[in-house]
């Protein structure tokens, strides 16, 4: 996966001729993700961000972190913008423009292979989940890139070199593993290479406290087992992992093969593949044992695993700890030709789901939230279940605007995904929450609007006028929107 230098008859580098694409392929590639972010419509998930820090002082944030499951440094960047009033699409904007200084990074600042370097944009991860759907994963990409590119002169900068590790730390709680084992290697290497001074050891210690205060702030807060009684085949969730971090939604077997050989590549040099083992196995075991889902932005960290060890693997090539030698036969030739092959084993998923995304609306949010501000509204009691789902309305309404959770019955913007959650009342049919609020409201009944995720049954309808539905199932099929109000009732009622 290393760049070599090949001198062609007349004495040219040719890799410094080819080295010249890359700027095409940088500006293809930032173009097109600024593109989908634009044409982006942001789910729940992605809105959830953004009301928690609008809504909430530093105090509030860091008392709700835990309960989202994510590190405080995608939040901490989210919180100024929200603060500053500037519009919710800003946040359709910022992991794109995060992707781009991160493939940046990888094609002008390392030492990848060019087939590598023309290839990895264009992964699932990096040209679509990662860069047009808002979330925190963008930053692990832009911070394991810096430290790619940071990897050689990590004893010479010590203190940028902490500063992006503890960066990872607090960029994703499935980042954990990788980041650690990065702070241990960092230490093993200072040993070994008689590196140990004031500056290394200061390196050492802000990576320490950087990344390790995560374990009781968020590993050990009760929040963070909040899933484990939902999880009911862990092998299946790690299996299902294991094959759709490389082929999406491909076959298992093939993925399994490619990951041996990923492995035993990476068995050559033994503190590289330290980093892989560490980075996959916490990956997996938090996908297995403590969360009872996984989706495609959660398995592409195992490919970014795969990426970041492969990376730094040529620092190590002569080291003494590696338990397999290699002298003219290196099997790290075979790693770009096993990174091209899976580029292009997802390709045609990574174009399907950019092309869908321009095409049809991701979220049903945007459409329901322009129909309710066009609405009398003003003294509406906006009623959501499955509010989760309904959150993600929100940020478009006036600032202010609440939710009545009718699954919780408490009002908020975003959703505390706290016991109330747990107890899944939010899994009952929509019916519930009228029922609910017909006897919570009764002297208001005329203010109700029901922002549903799903239709009303064909008994509640000689009750409920249905003023809008969503015109075409959203990608996110769980965020089409069904917004209804009581049939018959005058506000002097």
């Amino acid at each position: 996966m290393i760049n070599k230098n090949k001198q062609g008859r007349n004495g040219k580098d040719y890799q410094t001729v080819f080295s010249y694409l890359l700027w095409p392929v940088f500006i293809i590639y930032a173009v097109a993700v600024i593109y989908g972010a634009m044409h982006h419509e942001p789910w729940r998930d992605e809105a959830e961000t953004w009301l928690i820090v609008r809504d909430n002082n530093l105090k509030g944030l860091f008392g709700i972190i835990p309960f989202e499951e994510h590190p405080p440094l995608w939040f901490l960047i989210m919180m100024p913008i929200a603060k500053m009033g500037l519009p919710y699409s800003t946040i359709s904007y910022l992991p794109a423009v995060i992707m781009v200084a991160a493939v940046y990074l990888l094609l002008f600042k390392t030492t990848l292979s060019l087939t590598v370097k023309f290839l990895l944009p264009f992964s699932y991860i990096f040209f679509y989940e990662y860069s047009v759907i808002s979330r925190n994963y963008c930053l692990v990409v832009f911070f394991v890139a810096a430290i790619i590119s940071l990897y050689p002169k990590r004893f010479e900068k010590p203190l940028l070199f902490a500063l992006c590790v503890v960066c990872l730390f607090n960029s994703e709680g499935l980042a954990f593993g990788i980041s650690f084992a990065l702070l241990v290697l960092y230490i093993i290497d200072a040993i070994q290479y008689k590196k140990l001074h004031g500056m290394i050891w200061l390196a050492i210690i802000l990576m320490t406290i950087g990344g390790l205060y995560l374990i009781p702030y968020m590993a050990m807060n009760p929040a963070a087992n909040m899933y484990e009684g939902m999880i009911t085949d862990s092998p299946r969730q790690i299996a299902n992992a294991i094959t759709n971090s490389l082929l999406i939604d491909g076959n298992g077997v093939i993925a399994l093969l490619i990951w041996a050989a990923i492995i035993i590549i990476l068995s050559t040099r033994t503190k590289a593949l330290f980093i892989f083992i560490s980075g996959a196995v916490c990956i997996l075991y938090i996908l297995g044992f403590k969360y009872n889902l996984g989706y495609p932005r959660h398995f592409g960290l195992l490919f970014l695993v795969a990426i970041i060890a492969f990376a730094i693997s040529d620092n190590y090539k002569n080291d003494k700890l590696n338990i397999i030698k290699t002298n003219k036969f290196d099997l790290q030739k075979f790693g770009t030709g096993l990174f091209a092959l899976i580029v292009l084993l997802q390709s045609p998923y990574t174009f399907a789901a950019y092309k869908d995304d321009l095409e049809n609306d991701f979220s049903g949010a945007k459409a329901a939230a322009k129909f309710l501000n066009h609405s009398d509204l003003k003294n509406a009691i906006l009623v959501g279940h499955q509010a989760w789902a309904a959150s993600a309305i929100v940020p478009y309404l006036p600032k202010g605007t609440k939710l009545y959770y009718a699954e919780c019955q408490r009002y908020g913007t975003y959703y505390v995904y706290d016991s109330c959650f747990l107890k899944k009342n939010w899994h009952t049919a929509p019916e519930s929450a009228v029922d609910i609020c017909y006897k919570t409201f009764k002297n208001r009944l005329a203010d109700l609007v029901f922002v549903f995720n799903r239709p009303l049954n064909e008994r509640s309808m000689p009750y409920m006028d249905l003023l809008y539905q969503s015109p075409e199932p959203p990608i996110q099929k769980d965020e089409a929107f069904f917004i209804y109000r009581f049939k018959h009732i005058r506000k002097s009622e």
